[in-house]
């Protein structure tokens, strides 16, 4: 058992000492001789010692000694990204987060080139700032000028990496005379590291390796290495994807034990399946519903939702199928929409190993040629697959509205489900256009009613300053071997609009249904543009000729954008715009979606492919069966920050992919002349 007092004493002189560098908490046990089994009520220690004031502990699980106010206000910690020039740059974290007050960690620090030791991009560092560290920020007034963004910012040097993200890096491996090294992908190092020795591997000039550090290189020494994997010669299609995988730390592979996990929930669900297909086969299906009727109930609580005419609305290509959506309208003029979302909560247990392996994996990667699931296949595409057809369990909100698109009432339940239809983006685009096609007139009927509400969603979402930043998305076209044959552009069509107005209707509505229950929760936070952003967007305007408000208003923003659709200066405007953003994240902070125009947002439509939803619908099942949903802020801080990590980490390696490719097949036709536009 550990002794309380004594340990208390050996920690605070054990981080007053002169050369005491702040470091893990596991770090700090270990040097003061705690035993393993002790490591618990170590925790516990610190933390109560934190809340004493004796001590900071913070992000990263970082032990810090309490320093007096100047000090204090000088040290701060973060994620380090270094650029090829040397430089680079530290996204603060927070300190010391107990409260609901995280803090402003938008203006990243300036390290210049010598002060950065040797990190390395996505190491945890402990930044000293500079004494000039508040530079003044330009304040808006008829008087005052505006600044360019880079005369004024923090800056300081690094004095200490307190965690290494990784020692292995993917690269491109060289050798000649004069030696052999690896041009690391990325911007990762600004010079080679050097392979003193390729350990006998059969390693050719050309070849993708993954090399591990063991001397990190400075602005005084170059950095050293060896080759632990071979992944085959540059350009060859699938050593290019397993680059990426390998260098954006992804893998397509779950263990034995958690496919057995699977497997068992599979089996399980199917028995079920069989026993409850009698409530299909029995009666009439998708009568005309009245709410006055009683609805049925399997005998674990879930209602039966036969009598709703359900459809999925999704790529051609999908295999997945999140949400499907159903509608009815009364006759005093009401309208009730159904949003059904998988529950994936059913079948992927707290802390079981679907679980831990989903969370620490975050989200869904879709690389261009490869997609790499949050949850194994059986479950993403299978049981837990909203599959037309097929019997399937889901979290269903009933939103309500009136005849002008006001929410008047929502509710939430476990249901059962069966989709009647499965439909394509491209193939109700084309029925909107006019085109019949082979469409059920069921189908028909309930995609105008469908269209209808949207129209009426989507124009109350825009008189409260919804953002509609307009940029279609670029795919590759592959051939079956993984080789770019064409670029297309997928424009966010009125299909993808209606589907996409529902799916933010219910995140919302689920969000301030847990609000109101007095629950911390996951929010989706996008934060308001920082001044020094919307500073340098108001000097890309003006140079465009465009007028721009010296107040950040998103209705100015809006008319800007609005203004410019269908003009020449529409992408670079519309990209200019989201490039002043500031990134979405995970949280508990008490923020909304600034993009959205909404005041309390959160993921819940996505479990299949996103942890941050399953989070939600673990909340709703609590809120469901009467049990308090409450969640604990620091629990979700910290989720919320990973989160946010895998799915920048996700998209950059998507990115990398699509760069890499492109690469190829531009290389393959030199001689292509095409059309650009500077931006």
């Amino acid at each position: 058992m550990l002794k309380q007092a004594e340990t208390r004493e050996a920690i605070l002189k054990w981080i007053a000492r002169p050369q005491y560098v702040p470091a893990k908490m596991l770090v700090v046990a270990q040097q003061i001789g705690i035993l393993k089994e002790d490591f618990k009520e170590f925790q516990k220690l610190v933390r109560n010692m934190n809340k004493e004031g004796l001590l900071r502990f913070g992000a990263g699980h970082v032990i810090w000694p309490e320093l007096d106010a100047e000090e204090d206000d000088r040290r701060i910690a973060g994620y380090f990204k270094r650029m090829p020039d040397g430089y680079g740059f530290v996204a603060e974290v927070e300190l010391n987060p107990n409260s609901e007050n995280i803090g402003d960690e938008d203006q990243d620090v300036f390290i210049p080139p010598g002060k950065t030791l040797d990190a390395a991009t996505g190491d945890f560092v402990s930044v000293l700032l500079d004494d000039d560290r508040l530079a003044p920020r330009a304040r808006h007034g008829k008087a005052e000028v505006r600044r360019r963004p880079k005369e004024r910012g923090r800056s300081g040097v690094i004095e200490k990496i307190l965690e290494r993200k990784t020692r292995s890096f993917v690269g491109t491996y060289f050798e000649n005379h004069s030696g052999n090294w690896v041009e690391a992908d990325g911007r990762i190092f600004s010079d080679p590291i050097r392979i003193p020795d390729t350990g006998g591997c059969s390693v050719r000039d050309g070849d993708k390796v993954v090399m591990e550090i063991l001397t990190f290189p400075t602005a005084w020494r170059g950095g050293e290495g060896v080759i632990t994997e071979v992944l085959g010669p540059r350009g060859d299609l699938k050593t290019d994807t397993m680059a990426v995988m390998r260098q954006f730390g992804l893998s397509d592979r779950f263990s034995d034990e958690i496919l057995a996990e699977a497997r068992w929930q599979t089996e399980q669900f199917e028995k079920w399946e069989e026993a409850h297909r009698h409530l299909w086969e029995n009666g009439e299906e998708n009568k005309n519903f009245s709410s006055e009727d009683e609805p049925e109930w399997t005998k674990d609580g879930r209602r039966i939702l036969k009598d709703l005419f359900t459809i999925t609305i999704d790529p051609e290509t999908a295999r997945d199928f999140d949400d499907a959506v159903s509608i009815e309208i009364f006759h005093d003029g009401k309208t009730r929409l159904a949003v059904h979302i998988a529950d994936v909560s059913h079948f992927v247990l707290p802390d079981s190993r679907l679980d831990r392996e989903a969370f620490e994996r975050g989200n869904s990667v879709y690389l261009p040629d490869h997609v790499i699931p949050m949850l194994p296949e059986i479950l993403s595409n299978g049981i837990a697959s909203l599959q037309p057809d097929r019997i399937r369990l889901a979290k269903t909100v009933f939103l309500t509205y009136s005849p002008s698109g006001v929410c008047l009432d929502v509710e939430l339940c476990d249901s059962v489900i069966r989709s009647n239809a499965r439909l394509s983006y491209e193939q109700v685009d084309r029925f909107f256009e006019g085109e019949r096609g082979e469409l059920p007139e069921k189908v028909m009927d309930t995609l105008a009613k469908l269209r209808y509400l949207a129209k009426l969603l989507r124009d109350r979402r825009t008189k409260k300053g919804k953002l509609d930043i307009n940029l279609p998305e670029i795919k590759l076209i592959l051939d079956r071997d993984g080789s770019v044959i064409g670029v297309r552009r997928e424009e966010n069509t009125e299909s993808h609009q209606m589907i996409e107005e529902f799916m933010v209707s219910a995140n919302e509505a689920v969000a301030q249904e847990l609000v109101s229950a007095g629950s911390n929760l996951m929010r989706r936070v996008h934060k308001a543009p920082g001044m020094e952003k919307f500073d340098a967007l108001g000097l890309f305007l003006e140079d465009l000729g465009i007028p721009m408000p010296q107040k950040a208003d998103r209705f100015e923003l809006q008319r800007i954008l609005e203004q410019t659709k269908g003009s020449p200066n529409e992408f670079a405007v519309h990209q200019a715009v989201l490039k002043a953003m500031t990134r979405a994240e995970y949280s508990p902070e008490i923020e909304g979606h600034y993009a959205l125009a909404s005041d309390c947002y959160c993921h819940f439509t996505s479990p299949i492919r996103r942890y941050a939803d399953l989070t939600i619908h673990r909340q709703i099942e609590n809120f469901i069966m009467g049990i308090s949903p409450k969640r604990n802020f620091r629990k979700i801080y910290d989720e919320g920050k990973h989160l946010t990590y895998r799915e920048k980490n996700a998209e950059e390696a998507e990115r990398e992919l699509t760069r890499t490719k492109m690469i190829h097949f531009f290389a393959e036709r030199g001689d292509m002349d095409l059309e650009a536009r500077i931006v």
